[in-house]
């Protein structure tokens, strides 16, 4: 972990009032992260700084202001990460463990165990995805969040929302029997190494060529491996990513990086000393430990309070006061970002520029919206 910035750590001295917060505060002035591993102390305090620049957002209207609190978001994001992935390859299980624990409450563990227990229920019932209703084929797939929610109590995105892959959701509602082969291969396949992993893509890929799907779609299958098969596979969402890839010293994944996605995150992953162990206990333990990678989002999950405060920030940046957006204000956070960021972005970027709004129109926050329609 870097050391921390004398703005972000006066932060943390404001918020700290209990005498373990103070004595965080004073590990994080000398760079020390590992008194810490694994306490849900942190997390909360994190949870605190978070809160206090979100307040500052509202509270000022000077631009170099929130620049620099957005600033400040984007680097605590990035402290409370590493926080989580220290020494992620050499800890024992319990060790993994306790991080799960420290945080329960902020990732809400039991509704991620509530989708995988549900989900493996209604796989272990038929292995034919067409003949899933809708309602769990989003469940699945990760669409229609707010719609499962209400009608349900599980939050589909919880692992991810793939709401910015629209055609996916279209393959879902209205051809769902060009998956059936891919799913079948995924669930009734006891170990799922490289050879078998590479079967499933191409089925998957002739399943988009099917179904006239026109693109490459990776996340949405690491989606689909994580939530039928979490004790062998992550899923990649826009929250995860940036960390995930910055853990492993590797590039972002492009839509068409199936092996890549293999060979640079799952094996590292399965070789990793937690993950190589019988559990022979029978308490919520061993539960988590069969779900055990699909649950590596809680460590790796960028938390969603960071882009509030970024988002909020913009809109402000740009006058707007609004909680929801129209199309201008859609545009002029798209062209704040583009901005901030055009070094970085595809040269052809402006080909994109109409699935960009609608994406931020429908409720996805900025990078998310950028990043989905170049998937």
């Amino acid at each position: 972990m870097k050391k921390i910035n004398t703005l972000l750590l006066n932060k943390f001295h404001q918020v700290a009032k209990s005498k373990e917060e103070e004595l965080i505060v004073k590990n994080l002035k000398n760079n020390d992260e590992l008194t810490y591993i694994g306490n849900a102390a942190f997390a909360a305090l994190c949870e605190k700084v978070n809160q206090l620049l979100l307040d500052e957002i509202s509270n000022t209207e000077d631009q170099n202001q929130l620049s620099q609190v957005e600033d400040l978001a984007k680097q605590l994001d990035e402290i409370c990460v590493g926080f989580n992935m220290h020494d992620l390859a050499n800890n024992d299980w319990n060790t993994f463990f306790e991080k799960y624990m420290s945080l329960d409450e902020k990732m809400n563990l039991p509704m991620r165990l509530a989708i995988l227990n549900h989900v493996q229920s209604i796989t272990e019932k038929s292995s034919f995805f067409s003949k899933l209703s809708t309602e769990n084929r989003y469940l699945i797939g990760g669409f229609h969040v707010q719609k499962y929610m209400d009608s349900t109590g599980l939050d589909a995105g919880t692992f991810g929302s793939m709401k910015g892959a629209g055609k996916f959701t279209n393959l879902l509602k209205n051809q769902p029997k060009v998956l059936d082969e891919t799913i079948a291969l995924i669930i009734n396949t006891k170990i799922i190494n490289k050879e078998v992993y590479i079967k499933i893509v191409d089925c998957y890929k002739k399943a988009l060529n099917d179904a006239e799907v026109g693109k490459n779609l990776l996340k949405p299958l690491t989606r689909l491996l994580a939530l039928l098969k979490p004790e062998q596979f992550l899923c990649i969402t826009s929250r995860n990513e940036t960390m995930l890839c910055k853990y492993f010293g590797i590039r972002k994944f492009k839509a068409d990086e199936y092996q890549r996605y293999f060979d640079d995150i799952i094996q590292p992953i399965r070789n990793m000393k937690w993950n190589n162990i019988l559990i022979e206990s029978t308490d919520k333990s061993k539960k988590v430990f069969g779900y055990r990678m699909a649950l590596l989002d809680m460590l790796f999950y960028q938390n969603p309070t960071t882009q509030k405060i970024i988002d909020k920030s913009r809109l402000k940046r740009i006058g707007s006061k609004s909680a929801s957006l129209n199309r201008e204000e859609a545009k002029n956070i798209m062209s704040v970002y583009y901005k901030d960021n055009k070094t970085t972005l595809p040269k052809n970027i402006s080909v994109y520029r109409e699935d960009i709004i609608e994406h931020i129109l429908d409720g996805l926050v900025v990078e998310e919206a950028f990043l989905e329609a170049l998937i």
